[in-house]
Protein backbone atom coordinates (compact mmCIF):
# COMPACT_ATOMS: atom_id res chain seq x y z
CA UNK A 1 0.00 0.00 0.00
CA UNK A 2 1.44 3.37 -1.00
CA UNK A 3 0.87 6.12 1.56
CA UNK A 4 -0.35 9.54 0.50
CA UNK A 5 2.92 11.03 1.78
CA UNK A 6 5.02 8.69 -0.35
CA UNK A 7 2.87 9.36 -3.39
CA UNK A 8 3.11 13.11 -2.89
CA UNK A 9 6.89 12.88 -2.64
CA UNK A 10 7.15 10.70 -5.74
CA UNK A 11 4.98 13.05 -7.81
CA UNK A 12 7.13 16.09 -7.02
CA UNK A 13 9.24 15.53 -10.14
CA UNK A 14 6.11 15.62 -12.30
CA UNK A 15 4.77 18.95 -11.01
CA UNK A 16 4.82 20.39 -14.54
CA UNK A 17 2.05 17.90 -15.42
CA UNK A 18 -0.17 18.65 -12.43
CA UNK A 19 -3.71 19.89 -13.13
CA UNK A 20 -5.96 21.26 -10.39
CA UNK A 21 -9.02 19.22 -9.38
CA UNK A 22 -11.15 22.35 -9.71
CA UNK A 23 -10.22 22.59 -13.41
CA UNK A 24 -11.04 18.89 -13.92
CA UNK A 25 -14.45 19.30 -12.28
CA UNK A 26 -15.22 22.29 -14.47
CA UNK A 27 -14.23 20.39 -17.63
CA UNK A 28 -16.37 17.35 -16.69
CA UNK A 29 -19.28 19.35 -15.25
CA UNK A 30 -18.46 17.90 -11.83
CA UNK A 31 -18.10 14.35 -13.20
CA UNK A 32 -21.59 14.17 -14.70
CA UNK A 33 -23.06 11.08 -16.36
CA UNK A 34 -21.99 12.11 -19.88
CA UNK A 35 -18.81 10.04 -19.95
CA UNK A 36 -17.32 8.68 -23.19
CA UNK A 37 -16.03 5.41 -21.78
CA UNK A 38 -16.12 3.14 -18.75
CA UNK A 39 -14.14 0.10 -17.64
CA UNK A 40 -12.65 -1.67 -14.66
CA UNK A 41 -10.48 1.41 -14.05
CA UNK A 42 -13.40 3.85 -13.77
CA UNK A 43 -14.85 6.39 -16.21
CA UNK A 44 -13.42 8.48 -19.05
CA UNK A 45 -14.72 11.98 -19.78
CA UNK A 46 -14.17 14.45 -22.60
CA UNK A 47 -13.47 18.05 -21.69
CA UNK A 48 -11.33 21.12 -22.32
CA UNK A 49 -8.53 21.93 -19.88
CA UNK A 50 -5.31 23.91 -19.75
CA UNK A 51 -2.24 21.69 -19.54
CA UNK A 52 1.53 21.85 -20.06
CA UNK A 53 1.16 22.04 -23.86
CA UNK A 54 -1.63 24.63 -23.94
CA UNK A 55 -5.39 24.28 -23.85
CA UNK A 56 -7.35 21.68 -25.80
CA UNK A 57 -10.03 19.00 -25.70
CA UNK A 58 -8.69 16.01 -23.76
CA UNK A 59 -9.66 12.59 -22.44
CA UNK A 60 -9.94 12.53 -18.63
CA UNK A 61 -9.62 9.10 -17.00
CA UNK A 62 -10.88 9.01 -13.40
CA UNK A 63 -9.64 5.93 -11.55
CA UNK A 64 -12.31 4.47 -9.30
CA UNK A 65 -11.17 4.71 -5.67
CA UNK A 66 -14.53 4.10 -3.96
CA UNK A 67 -15.67 0.45 -3.59
CA UNK A 68 -19.22 1.70 -2.98
CA UNK A 69 -19.33 3.03 -6.57
CA UNK A 70 -18.17 -0.23 -8.11
CA UNK A 71 -14.96 -2.27 -8.35
CA UNK A 72 -11.84 -0.35 -7.46
CA UNK A 73 -9.74 0.35 -10.56
CA UNK A 74 -6.06 0.16 -11.29
CA UNK A 75 -4.89 1.62 -7.98
CA UNK A 76 -1.95 3.74 -6.88
CA UNK A 77 0.91 1.60 -8.32
CA UNK A 78 -0.65 1.57 -11.79
CA UNK A 79 -1.54 5.27 -11.53
CA UNK A 80 2.10 6.13 -10.80
CA UNK A 81 3.32 3.69 -13.44
CA UNK A 82 1.17 5.32 -16.12
CA UNK A 83 2.57 8.76 -15.25
CA UNK A 84 6.15 7.49 -15.18
CA UNK A 85 5.96 5.48 -18.39
CA UNK A 86 4.25 8.10 -20.52
CA UNK A 87 6.58 10.81 -19.22
CA UNK A 88 9.65 8.82 -20.28
CA UNK A 89 8.35 7.10 -23.42
CA UNK A 90 7.16 9.50 -26.12
CA UNK A 91 6.31 8.51 -29.68
CA UNK A 92 3.72 9.60 -32.25
CA UNK A 93 2.11 6.14 -32.01
CA UNK A 94 1.80 6.20 -28.21
CA UNK A 95 -1.01 8.12 -26.56
CA UNK A 96 0.36 11.28 -24.91
CA UNK A 97 -0.10 12.03 -21.22
CA UNK A 98 -0.90 15.72 -20.85
CA UNK A 99 -1.35 15.85 -17.09
CA UNK A 100 -2.66 14.29 -13.90
CA UNK A 101 -4.54 15.20 -10.74
CA UNK A 102 -4.00 13.63 -7.33
CA UNK A 103 -5.98 15.54 -4.74
CA UNK A 104 -9.23 15.25 -2.84
CA UNK A 105 -8.96 11.46 -2.87
CA UNK A 106 -9.01 11.42 -6.68
CA UNK A 107 -6.51 9.84 -9.05
CA UNK A 108 -7.04 11.31 -12.52
CA UNK A 109 -5.03 10.99 -15.74
CA UNK A 110 -5.39 13.46 -18.62
CA UNK A 111 -4.52 12.30 -22.13
CA UNK A 112 -4.59 13.68 -25.64
CA UNK A 113 -8.03 13.06 -27.10
CA UNK A 114 -8.20 10.29 -29.70
CA UNK A 115 -11.48 11.48 -31.19
CA UNK A 116 -12.39 8.24 -33.00
CA UNK A 117 -12.10 6.10 -29.91
CA UNK A 118 -10.75 2.57 -29.73
CA UNK A 119 -10.08 0.20 -32.62
CA UNK A 120 -12.46 -2.51 -31.37
CA UNK A 121 -15.40 -0.30 -32.39
CA UNK A 122 -14.44 -0.57 -36.06
CA UNK A 123 -13.06 -4.08 -36.56
CA UNK A 124 -16.33 -5.53 -37.85
CA UNK A 125 -17.22 -2.49 -39.95
CA UNK A 126 -17.34 -3.11 -43.73
CA UNK A 127 -16.34 0.55 -44.20
CA UNK A 128 -12.89 0.06 -42.66
CA UNK A 129 -10.94 -0.74 -45.83
CA UNK A 130 -7.92 -3.04 -45.88
CA UNK A 131 -5.51 -0.24 -46.76
CA UNK A 132 -6.56 1.63 -43.62
CA UNK A 133 -6.49 -1.58 -41.55
CA UNK A 134 -2.90 -2.15 -42.65
CA UNK A 135 -1.98 1.44 -41.76
CA UNK A 136 -3.48 0.99 -38.28
CA UNK A 137 -1.53 -2.25 -37.80
CA UNK A 138 1.70 -0.56 -38.88
CA UNK A 139 1.09 2.39 -36.55
CA UNK A 140 0.47 0.10 -33.57
CA UNK A 141 3.52 -1.99 -34.49
CA UNK A 142 5.69 1.16 -34.65
CA UNK A 143 4.53 2.14 -31.16
CA UNK A 144 5.28 -1.31 -29.76
CA UNK A 145 8.61 -1.47 -31.58
CA UNK A 146 9.59 1.81 -29.93
CA UNK A 147 8.67 0.36 -26.51
CA UNK A 148 10.67 -2.80 -27.20
CA UNK A 149 13.60 -0.56 -28.18
CA UNK A 150 15.58 -2.36 -30.89
CA UNK A 151 17.96 0.63 -31.01
CA UNK A 152 18.68 0.37 -27.27
CA UNK A 153 18.11 4.07 -26.60
CA UNK A 154 16.04 3.31 -23.50
CA UNK A 155 15.09 0.38 -21.31
CA UNK A 156 12.74 -2.12 -22.93
CA UNK A 157 9.08 -1.80 -21.87
CA UNK A 158 6.63 -4.71 -22.18
CA UNK A 159 3.02 -3.50 -22.48
CA UNK A 160 1.33 -6.73 -21.23
CA UNK A 161 -2.19 -5.69 -22.24
CA UNK A 162 -2.21 -5.17 -26.01
CA UNK A 163 -5.74 -5.47 -27.41
CA UNK A 164 -7.92 -3.57 -29.85
CA UNK A 165 -9.65 -1.61 -27.07
CA UNK A 166 -6.22 -0.23 -26.08
CA UNK A 167 -5.42 0.95 -29.62
CA UNK A 168 -6.87 4.45 -29.99
CA UNK A 169 -7.52 6.34 -33.24
CA UNK A 170 -7.30 10.09 -33.80
CA UNK A 171 -9.33 12.09 -36.33
CA UNK A 172 -6.89 11.16 -39.13
CA UNK A 173 -7.07 7.43 -38.26
CA UNK A 174 -3.56 7.42 -36.81
CA UNK A 175 -3.28 4.58 -34.28
CA UNK A 176 -1.84 5.11 -30.81
CA UNK A 177 -1.10 2.46 -28.18
CA UNK A 178 -2.61 3.32 -24.78
CA UNK A 179 -3.14 2.02 -21.22
CA UNK A 180 0.26 1.30 -19.66
CA UNK A 181 -1.02 0.50 -16.16
CA UNK A 182 -0.11 -3.20 -16.46
CA UNK A 183 3.20 -2.75 -18.30
CA UNK A 184 6.53 -3.91 -16.94
CA UNK A 185 10.19 -3.25 -17.62
CA UNK A 186 12.14 -5.84 -19.58
CA UNK A 187 15.48 -7.02 -18.26
CA UNK A 188 18.38 -4.78 -19.15
CA UNK A 189 21.02 -5.91 -21.67
CA UNK A 190 18.95 -8.84 -22.93
CA UNK A 191 18.23 -9.32 -26.59
CA UNK A 192 14.71 -10.61 -25.89
CA UNK A 193 12.29 -10.33 -22.97
CA UNK A 194 9.39 -12.68 -22.30
CA UNK A 195 6.91 -11.70 -19.62
CA UNK A 196 4.20 -14.15 -18.49
CA UNK A 197 1.36 -12.53 -16.53
CA UNK A 198 -2.16 -13.49 -15.49
CA UNK A 199 -4.96 -12.32 -17.77
CA UNK A 200 -5.74 -8.71 -16.94
CA UNK A 201 -9.38 -8.69 -17.99
CA UNK A 202 -12.36 -10.85 -17.08
CA UNK A 203 -11.97 -14.08 -19.03
CA UNK A 204 -15.59 -15.25 -18.78
CA UNK A 205 -16.93 -11.98 -20.20
CA UNK A 206 -15.12 -12.65 -23.49
CA UNK A 207 -15.41 -16.43 -23.65
CA UNK A 208 -18.21 -16.54 -26.22
CA UNK A 209 -16.44 -13.99 -28.42
CA UNK A 210 -13.22 -16.03 -28.35
CA UNK A 211 -15.09 -19.27 -29.06
CA UNK A 212 -16.60 -17.68 -32.15
CA UNK A 213 -13.27 -16.30 -33.34
CA UNK A 214 -11.36 -19.57 -33.10
CA UNK A 215 -13.75 -21.22 -35.55
CA UNK A 216 -11.61 -19.54 -38.22
CA UNK A 217 -8.28 -20.65 -36.73
CA UNK A 218 -5.75 -22.23 -39.09
CA UNK A 219 -5.06 -25.08 -38.38
CA UNK A 220 -8.30 -25.89 -36.46
CA UNK A 221 -7.97 -25.32 -32.72
CA UNK A 222 -9.18 -28.18 -30.51
CA UNK A 223 -9.52 -27.91 -26.73
CA UNK A 224 -11.13 -29.88 -23.91
CA UNK A 225 -11.76 -27.14 -21.34
CA UNK A 226 -12.01 -23.38 -20.98
CA UNK A 227 -8.67 -23.33 -19.16
CA UNK A 228 -7.03 -25.16 -22.06
CA UNK A 229 -8.60 -22.69 -24.51
CA UNK A 230 -7.27 -19.77 -22.48
CA UNK A 231 -3.81 -21.34 -22.43
CA UNK A 232 -3.85 -21.93 -26.20
CA UNK A 233 -5.06 -18.39 -26.95
CA UNK A 234 -2.40 -16.86 -24.71
CA UNK A 235 0.22 -18.42 -27.00
CA UNK A 236 -1.42 -16.97 -30.11
CA UNK A 237 -3.42 -18.44 -33.01
CA UNK A 238 -3.74 -17.50 -36.68
CA UNK A 239 -7.23 -16.31 -37.63
CA UNK A 240 -8.60 -15.78 -41.13
CA UNK A 241 -12.25 -14.89 -40.42
CA UNK A 242 -13.12 -16.08 -43.92
CA UNK A 243 -12.00 -12.85 -45.57
CA UNK A 244 -10.03 -12.55 -48.79
CA UNK A 245 -7.56 -9.72 -48.51
CA UNK A 246 -6.82 -7.28 -51.29
CA UNK A 247 -3.31 -7.27 -52.71
CA UNK A 248 -1.53 -4.32 -51.10
CA UNK A 249 1.69 -2.90 -52.45
CA UNK A 250 3.60 -2.19 -49.24
CA UNK A 251 5.95 0.33 -50.87
CA UNK A 252 3.01 2.26 -52.31
CA UNK A 253 1.18 2.17 -48.98
CA UNK A 254 4.15 3.56 -47.13
CA UNK A 255 4.74 6.33 -49.64
CA UNK A 256 1.08 7.38 -49.36
CA UNK A 257 0.98 7.22 -45.59
CA UNK A 258 1.75 9.93 -43.09
CA UNK A 259 5.44 9.05 -43.16
CA UNK A 260 7.70 11.94 -42.22
CA UNK A 261 10.45 10.93 -44.60
CA UNK A 262 12.25 13.92 -46.16
CA UNK A 263 10.56 16.21 -43.65
CA UNK A 264 13.34 18.81 -44.03
CA UNK A 265 12.53 19.32 -47.71
CA UNK A 266 8.78 19.32 -47.04
CA UNK A 267 8.71 21.86 -44.20
CA UNK A 268 7.59 25.35 -45.31
CA UNK A 269 10.43 27.84 -44.94
CA UNK A 270 8.24 30.12 -42.81
CA UNK A 271 6.73 27.42 -40.60
CA UNK A 272 8.15 28.96 -37.40
CA UNK A 273 6.46 32.30 -38.16
CA UNK A 274 3.15 30.53 -38.73
CA UNK A 275 3.49 28.48 -35.54
CA UNK A 276 3.98 31.70 -33.57
CA UNK A 277 0.40 32.57 -34.56
CA UNK A 278 -0.91 29.43 -32.83
CA UNK A 279 -3.99 29.76 -30.64
CA UNK A 280 -2.26 27.66 -27.98
CA UNK A 281 1.38 27.87 -27.02
CA UNK A 282 3.19 25.42 -29.32
CA UNK A 283 6.14 23.55 -27.85
CA UNK A 284 8.63 21.41 -29.74
CA UNK A 285 12.23 20.39 -29.20
CA UNK A 286 13.27 19.55 -32.78
CA UNK A 287 12.26 20.76 -36.22
CA UNK A 288 11.14 17.23 -37.03
CA UNK A 289 8.72 17.41 -34.09
CA UNK A 290 7.51 20.79 -35.35
CA UNK A 291 6.87 19.28 -38.78
CA UNK A 292 4.84 16.53 -37.11
CA UNK A 293 2.65 19.21 -35.49
CA UNK A 294 1.97 21.16 -38.69
CA UNK A 295 1.36 17.92 -40.58
CA UNK A 296 -1.50 17.09 -38.21
CA UNK A 297 -2.79 20.67 -38.14
CA UNK A 298 -3.47 23.28 -35.46
CA UNK A 299 -5.42 26.49 -34.86
CA UNK A 300 -3.77 29.83 -35.58
CA UNK A 301 -5.08 33.35 -35.08
CA UNK A 302 -5.89 35.62 -38.02
CA UNK A 303 -3.87 38.81 -37.47
CA UNK A 304 -6.55 40.99 -39.11
CA UNK A 305 -9.76 39.61 -37.61
CA UNK A 306 -8.49 37.70 -34.52
CA UNK A 307 -10.56 34.74 -35.71
CA UNK A 308 -9.23 31.20 -35.70
CA UNK A 309 -7.89 29.44 -38.81
CA UNK A 310 -6.97 25.76 -39.11
CA UNK A 311 -3.52 25.39 -40.71
CA UNK A 312 -1.68 22.25 -41.85
CA UNK A 313 0.52 20.89 -44.64
CA UNK A 314 -0.25 17.93 -46.89
CA UNK A 315 1.98 14.88 -47.43
CA UNK A 316 3.98 16.83 -50.04
CA UNK A 317 4.61 19.75 -47.70
CA UNK A 318 2.11 22.04 -49.46
CA UNK A 319 0.23 24.48 -47.25
CA UNK A 320 -3.49 24.00 -46.50
CA UNK A 321 -5.84 26.07 -44.41
CA UNK A 322 -9.47 26.21 -43.38
CA UNK A 323 -11.58 29.25 -42.54
CA UNK A 324 -14.50 29.00 -40.10
CA UNK A 325 -17.90 29.57 -41.68
CA UNK A 326 -18.38 32.84 -39.81
CA UNK A 327 -15.25 34.27 -41.47
CA UNK A 328 -16.06 33.09 -45.00
CA UNK A 329 -19.82 33.66 -45.29
CA UNK A 330 -21.56 37.01 -45.72
CA UNK A 331 -24.89 38.05 -44.22
CA UNK A 332 -24.47 35.82 -41.18
CA UNK A 333 -26.23 36.88 -38.00
CA UNK A 334 -25.84 35.78 -34.39
CA UNK A 335 -29.00 33.71 -34.75
CA UNK A 336 -27.26 31.60 -37.40
CA UNK A 337 -24.37 30.65 -35.12
CA UNK A 338 -24.53 27.27 -33.41
CA UNK A 339 -22.16 25.96 -30.75
CA UNK A 340 -20.78 22.57 -31.80
CA UNK A 341 -17.93 21.07 -29.71
CA UNK A 342 -16.96 18.49 -32.36
CA UNK A 343 -16.09 21.30 -34.77
CA UNK A 344 -12.44 22.35 -34.64
CA UNK A 345 -13.70 25.94 -34.32
CA UNK A 346 -16.27 25.19 -31.62
CA UNK A 347 -19.07 26.84 -33.60
CA UNK A 348 -20.74 26.50 -37.00
CA UNK A 349 -23.27 28.31 -39.18
CA UNK A 350 -26.81 26.93 -39.25
CA UNK A 351 -28.32 28.03 -42.58
CA UNK A 352 -31.96 28.98 -43.10
CA UNK A 353 -31.84 31.05 -46.33
CA UNK A 354 -32.18 30.24 -50.03
CA UNK A 355 -28.72 31.62 -50.95
CA UNK A 356 -25.27 31.20 -49.44
CA UNK A 357 -22.83 34.06 -50.08
CA UNK A 358 -19.12 33.27 -49.77
CA UNK A 359 -16.69 36.15 -50.05
CA UNK A 360 -13.10 36.09 -48.83
CA UNK A 361 -9.54 36.97 -49.75
CA UNK A 362 -7.01 34.15 -49.98
CA UNK A 363 -4.25 34.62 -47.41
CA UNK A 364 -1.01 34.43 -49.39
CA UNK A 365 1.13 33.39 -46.39
CA UNK A 366 -1.05 30.31 -45.87
CA UNK A 367 -0.82 28.90 -49.41
CA UNK A 368 2.16 27.58 -51.38
CA UNK A 369 3.38 29.56 -54.39
CA UNK A 370 2.95 28.35 -57.97
CA UNK A 371 0.33 25.83 -56.90
CA UNK A 372 -3.19 25.11 -58.10
CA UNK A 373 -5.69 24.98 -55.25
CA UNK A 374 -9.25 23.79 -54.82
CA UNK A 375 -11.65 25.24 -52.27
CA UNK A 376 -14.02 22.85 -50.49
CA UNK A 377 -17.23 23.56 -48.63
CA UNK A 378 -17.17 21.55 -45.37
CA UNK A 379 -20.66 20.78 -44.09
CA UNK A 380 -23.18 18.44 -42.48
CA UNK A 381 -26.70 17.63 -43.62
CA UNK A 382 -29.77 17.23 -41.40
CA UNK A 383 -31.11 13.72 -40.74
CA UNK A 384 -33.83 14.29 -43.34
CA UNK A 385 -31.78 14.85 -46.51
CA UNK A 386 -34.72 14.72 -48.92
CA UNK A 387 -34.68 18.48 -49.40
CA UNK A 388 -31.08 18.47 -50.65
CA UNK A 389 -31.27 16.12 -53.64
CA UNK A 390 -31.40 18.89 -56.25
CA UNK A 391 -28.17 20.29 -57.72
CA UNK A 392 -26.81 23.52 -56.28
CA UNK A 393 -25.76 26.33 -58.58
CA UNK A 394 -22.46 28.10 -57.91
CA UNK A 395 -22.11 31.57 -59.46
CA UNK A 396 -18.51 32.80 -59.62
CA UNK A 397 -18.14 36.57 -60.01
CA UNK A 398 -14.50 36.11 -61.12
CA UNK A 399 -15.76 34.21 -64.18
CA UNK A 400 -18.40 36.70 -65.22
CA UNK A 401 -21.04 35.03 -63.01
CA UNK A 402 -20.49 31.75 -64.82
CA UNK A 403 -22.55 29.00 -63.19
CA UNK A 404 -21.30 25.54 -62.29
CA UNK A 405 -23.19 22.86 -60.37
CA UNK A 406 -22.46 20.77 -57.31
CA UNK A 407 -24.31 18.15 -55.29
CA UNK A 408 -24.60 18.02 -51.51
CA UNK A 409 -25.98 14.48 -51.37
CA UNK A 410 -24.45 11.38 -52.95
CA UNK A 411 -24.90 9.99 -55.44
CA UNK A 412 -26.69 12.01 -58.08
CA UNK A 413 -25.95 12.62 -61.75
CA UNK A 414 -24.50 16.14 -62.16
CA UNK A 415 -26.20 18.45 -64.62
CA UNK A 416 -25.64 21.34 -66.97
CA UNK A 417 -28.13 24.17 -66.68
CA UNK A 418 -30.90 23.50 -69.26
CA UNK A 419 -31.95 25.94 -71.92
CA UNK A 420 -35.14 27.91 -71.42
CA UNK A 421 -37.20 25.50 -73.51
CA UNK A 422 -35.86 22.38 -71.77
CA UNK A 423 -37.14 20.68 -68.62
CA UNK A 424 -34.52 17.93 -68.48
CA UNK A 425 -30.91 17.94 -67.41
CA UNK A 426 -28.02 16.96 -69.61
CA UNK A 427 -25.94 14.35 -67.76
CA UNK A 428 -22.19 14.57 -67.30
CA UNK A 429 -19.67 11.86 -66.56
CA UNK A 430 -20.33 11.91 -62.81
CA UNK A 431 -17.41 9.63 -61.94
CA UNK A 432 -14.99 12.42 -62.93
CA UNK A 433 -17.18 15.31 -61.87
CA UNK A 434 -15.62 17.70 -59.34
CA UNK A 435 -18.93 18.80 -57.85
CA UNK A 436 -19.71 15.51 -56.10
CA UNK A 437 -19.55 15.30 -52.30
CA UNK A 438 -17.48 12.89 -50.29
CA UNK A 439 -17.22 11.84 -46.66
CA UNK A 440 -14.13 13.13 -44.84
CA UNK A 441 -12.11 11.26 -42.24
CA UNK A 442 -13.21 13.74 -39.58
CA UNK A 443 -16.91 12.90 -40.05
CA UNK A 444 -17.83 15.99 -42.10
CA UNK A 445 -18.85 16.13 -45.77
CA UNK A 446 -17.05 18.21 -48.38
CA UNK A 447 -17.58 19.26 -51.98
CA UNK A 448 -15.32 21.30 -54.27
CA UNK A 449 -16.79 24.73 -55.03
CA UNK A 450 -13.85 26.64 -56.54
CA UNK A 451 -10.46 26.18 -58.19
CA UNK A 452 -7.67 28.65 -58.79
CA UNK A 453 -3.92 29.06 -59.15
CA UNK A 454 -1.84 31.10 -56.72
CA UNK A 455 -0.38 33.01 -59.66
CA UNK A 456 -3.86 34.28 -60.64
CA UNK A 457 -6.68 35.74 -58.54
CA UNK A 458 -6.59 35.78 -54.75
CA UNK A 459 -10.21 36.79 -54.15
CA UNK A 460 -13.22 34.49 -54.07
CA UNK A 461 -16.81 35.65 -54.40
CA UNK A 462 -19.44 32.94 -54.86
CA UNK A 463 -23.20 32.57 -54.61
CA UNK A 464 -24.69 29.13 -53.94
CA UNK A 465 -28.38 28.50 -54.65
CA UNK A 466 -30.52 25.32 -54.83
CA UNK A 467 -31.73 24.48 -58.33
CA UNK A 468 -35.23 23.82 -56.98
CA UNK A 469 -35.14 27.21 -55.19
CA UNK A 470 -35.79 25.67 -51.78
CA UNK A 471 -34.06 26.96 -48.66
CA UNK A 472 -30.89 25.48 -47.17
CA UNK A 473 -32.94 24.73 -44.07
CA UNK A 474 -31.00 22.76 -41.43
CA UNK A 475 -27.78 22.88 -43.47
CA UNK A 476 -24.69 23.21 -41.22
CA UNK A 477 -21.41 24.69 -42.49
CA UNK A 478 -18.16 24.29 -40.56
CA UNK A 479 -16.08 26.32 -43.01
CA UNK A 480 -14.21 26.34 -46.31
CA UNK A 481 -10.88 24.62 -46.84
CA UNK A 482 -8.12 25.38 -49.36
CA UNK A 483 -6.04 22.38 -50.45
CA UNK A 484 -3.61 21.82 -53.34
CA UNK A 485 -4.90 19.71 -56.21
Amino acid sequence: MISSTDMEAYLQKFQHLKIQLEDIKEATNNFNDKHIGVGGFGKVYKGEVTHAKGRSMVAIKCLNQDPKKGPVGQGAPEFLKEITMLSDYKHENLISLLGFCCEGGEQILVYELASRGSLDRYLNSPHLMWGRRLKICLDAAKGLRYLHDPRKTHRRLIHCDVKSSNILLDDQWNAKVSDFGLSTMGSANEQHSVIVTPAAGKWNEHLYEYQEMIKTAEPPLNYKSEDELMDRLSKGVLLNAGKTLEHIDEKQQMSDSDSYANWKEKSPTDFEDIMKRSKNSMQWTTKEEAYSIIRKGFLIIDDKTSRHIWFSVDKNGKKCYMLPAKAALKYIYDGNMLSLPESRFGEVVHCDSDTIYIETEVQSQLVSSKTTYACYLVYKLPKDQSGFNAPVGVDDSNSGDKTSYIYLVSAQTPVIKPKDDQNTHKALNWLNYKGLPRQRNDGWMEVQIWEWGTTTTNYMKLELWPYDRKKFDGFIIEGIEYRPI
